[in-house]
């Protein structure tokens, strides 16, 4: 039988029609696969039990000639030690044929070489990746140096939430897409700020200022791209005019009294049913105009709705996420925490692909489509519905920015100082909300003091053990 060269299995997938090459393994584990075959792969998940629940049941179904091993990554992390090196050490000592991995680790790895590129396997199969959320194969490619390494089912985003019976009742137009965070809290101090806490309506309603001013102004951030700390260097960057702008916007909106400023007096302290739970999201419970969040809140409305005795339903609609004005089409909220890749060299990187390519595809999207949303949208997003015909464009509308960063850095950075410098970050802005201080001043007090608890704490961290 005629067999061809490597080189020009390439040009024969693109369609130029060339011959095929000598019998190396690598060749054959590229080969399309046949009903006939049979393979054993393993896959990098967190869980054995919960990869099978998600993917590998249905998997069986449709490949019963594949069997799948699960390599739980749950042990990766060690106290001290730095996570990029230690997935680095995973992969090479277990050489998955399917790598797992988030949004953080994945353009490192792309970058080692680690995965095989998809464009050609996706080329050849006709697999149809027009389908998918608009941004995210340029996200991915972007991430990848220009390649596509990997495929994820589902992604995480976030929209505006807003209870239309409550602006019709007050007489007020409605949010719209592309809105600033400064839009928005104007938007919500139309509503009046009067009444108890256990019965007032507010404008907006948030969960991120809890544990203080400095989360929320987190919050608001991240929509900006902003970083409180340039991790490589070990230096602290929040006294800038950007930063003095949100945390000028969430001090502002949390004195207005259109926010809630604490958590509900009405709520319990430790919800005893599931319907406490619901009743404590203040927007599920019909007392607030908007708030931003995921996708699964629409499981929690769907569930208020059904459990919730003495408790109107909320009749909500979504727009976009608060964006940045100077790049207004762009999400900064987008996220995958599950990228599928082969790696590159896999003997078995024809069964591998199936997998991945599989639960990637329309017939497991189909299948997801029936259940509710608490892990994230489906990246086909033809799939995603709301059974009361609501409009989901909002959580994919906008472009996926992805806000990579240097992860080795960011795991080189002591634990003990994070809690030091977010309890310095509250107990000077929080002076600002009692008017004893200005916002600038309190900026640099952050900053100064900051810098100290970093390198101080760097000091006395032991060192992460070296690369193997």
């Amino acid at each position: 039988m005629k067999r061809y060269t490597a080189a020009a299995v390439v040009l024969l997938l693109l369609g130029t029609g060339c011959s095929r090459g000598d019998n190396s393994r690598q060749d054959d584990s590229l080969r399309a696969w046949s009903e006939e075959d049979q393979a054993t792969i393993t896959v990098m998940y967190y869980d054995e039990s919960a990869f099978f629940t998600e993917y590998g049941n249905l998997f069986y179904s449709k490949y019963p000639n594949i069997d799948i091993e699960v390599l739980s990554t749950q042990g990766i992390y060690k106290p001290g030690e730095d996570y990029l090196t230690q997935y680095r050490k995973f992969v090479s000592e277990k050489q998955p044929d399917v790598i797992m991995s988030s949004t953080g680790v994945f353009e490192s790895l792309a970058a080692d070489g680690q995965f095989l590129d998809l464009d050609l396997l996706v080329n050849r199969d006709g697999f149809q990746v027009d389908q998918y959320y608009p941004g995210m194969l340029d996200a991915l490619r972007t991430m990848g140096g220009g390649k596509l390494y990997g495929l994820a089912p589902r992604f995480s985003s976030t929209a505006l939430y807003y209870n239309k019976d409550l602006f019709e009742q007050h007489g007020i137009a409605p949010p719209e897409d592309g809105m600033s965070w400064k839009d928005v809290f104007e938007l919500a101090k139309r509503f009046p700020a009067g009444g108890t806490d256990k019965e007032r309506i507010y404008g907006f309603s948030t969960d991120s200022h809890q544990n203080g001013v400095f989360y929320f102004g987190q919050s608001l951030a991240s929509t900006y791209g902003l970083n409180f700390m340039d991790f490589g260097q070990k230096k602290i960057t929040i006294q800038t005019k950007l930063w003095e702008e949100v945390f000028g916007l969430a001090i502002d909106a949390l004195q207005s009294g259109a926010l809630n400023s604490r958590k509900d007096p009405a709520a319990p302290a430790a919800p005893v049913m599931y319907e406490d739970y619901l009743m404590q999201n203040l927007f599920v419970a019909g007392r607030s105009a908007m708030t931003v969040d995921h996708s699964y809140l629409m499981t929690n409305l769907n569930q208020a709705k059904n459990r919730l005795t003495g408790t109107p339903a909320v009749n909500w609609e979504i727009v976009t996420a608060p964006v940045d004005p100077a790049a207004p089409d762009i999400s900064r909220s987008v996220n995958w925490n599950q990228l599928f890749s082969v790696r590159a060299g896999s003997a078995n990187a024809s069964a591998a692909w199936e997998l991945v390519k599989y639960i990637n595809g329309e017939d497991y999207a189909k299948v997801m489509s029936r259940s509710q949303p608490t892990n994230g949208l489906l990246s086909r997003i033809s799939y995603n519905k709301d059974k009361e015909g609501r409009n989901l464009e909002p959580f994919y509308k906008l472009k996926a920015k992805i806000e990579t960063m240097d992860t080795a850095s960011v795991y080189k950075i002591p634990d003990s100082f994070y809690q030091t410098f977010v309890n310095l970050a509250n107990q000077e802005l929080d002076l600002v909300m009692d008017g004893k201080k200005s916002l600038s001043e309190a900026l640099g007090a952050i900053q100064a003091q900051g810098q100290a608890q970093l390198d101080a704490a760097a000091e006395q961290a032991p060192q992460p053990s070296a690369s193997p």
